[in-house]
Order: structure tokens, then sequence, then C-alpha cells
């Protein structure tokens, strides 16, 4: 005598249900661990975000948190001497001029940098420390001549050239 076996209707119906449950609970636990990444990266991190000055769209976003760094670096269009501008993102996510570096003087630059607490001079360098000027926006016009400038962040050196045109006017903001 054979052994057949049966399987009830509701047998069939309670392994699929289970089935679907299992399925759906695995969905929604991926679903919570990805937000829970993404709402502690998304209210933990920001970025420096550099756009036209339509603001339309950002060109370029770079992840920054309080203490972070970046240089401008450019050629002094009247002077011809190297010019390093250093800014910092403060506690309150704004960017804060805390340094400029210059080859040549000029009354402009001494005047620009009257909050600076400290002149350094150094390997032909004039340095004003400790500046501490907000300037959040930040913006900024490329230009080809007489030096290129460029953005040194992360220890990355960016040509602003290379997202943007000569004669376009940079927007810098912490957003």
């Amino acid at each position: 005598m054979s052994h057949v076996s049966y399987v009830s209707s509701a047998s069939v119906k309670y392994r699929r249900c289970k089935s679907v449950v299992v399925l759906v609970l695995c969905i929604l636990s991926a679903a919570a661990a990805f937000l829970a990444f993404y709402s502690k990266n998304a209210a933990g991190q920001r970025m420096l975000v550099i756009s036209g000055e339509d603001k339309s769209k950002p060109i370029l976003e770079i992840p920054v948190s309080p203490g972070s760094e970046f240089t401008v670096k450019y050629t002094h269009s009247q002077t011809g001497g190297p010019m390093e501008m250093h800014f910092a993102v403060d506690p309150g996510y704004k960017i804060v001029l805390t340094e400029i570096r210059a080859k040549v003087l000029r009354p402009e630059i001494e005047e620009l940098t009257g909050y600076a607490r400290t002149v350094v001079r150094h390997d032909g360098w004039t340095i004003y420390r400790d500046i501490g000027q907000k300037m959040d926006p930040l913006f900024l016009r490329v230009r080809v001549s007489p030096g290129e400038h460029s953005l040194v962040i992360n220890g990355k050196e960016i040509p602003l050239l290379s997202i943007a045109g000569a004669g376009d006017r940079l927007q810098f903001r912490v957003k």
C-alpha cells in the first residue's frame, strides 16, 4: 500500500503567509537601517557647497565639519606675487577668514587684514594670522591671468577653472 500525504489548503496558505511576513520584515529592516544611516549622516554631515552666481545647482560639494580648513591660492593681479587666503569652518558652520599669506605687500592687503592680531614674516612671506573675519557666504571671481585660482582642501588642489569658467563668480557656503 502506498502512502499518500495530503496537504491541506490551510497549510499552504499558512506557509505562503509566513513567507510573505518574513519578506516584509526583511524589507522593513533594510529600510530602517538605511533611514538610520541616512538620518545620522544628514544630521551630522555638512558640505562646503560651491555654486555659480545663479545658485541654481551646486558645482562642487565637499564634506566639512567645524575646524575644517581650506585655502584659496592665486597670483595677485597687481603685484604678480603669490597670495593665499586661509579659511576655516567655525562651530556655527560659518566660513571664517583665518590667515592671509602674501609675498608682496600692497596697501589694500594691509587694509583688508586690519583684523589680524599677528603678523609674521617668514621666507619672504608676510603672514597675517588670527584674522577671524566671517565671510559667509564667500564670493570669488575666477580668473585666468596672471595666475589661476585654486582651492586646496583635504590635501587636494583643485584649479577653479576645472569647475567654472573664467570670469565666473562663485559662492562658497556651508550647508
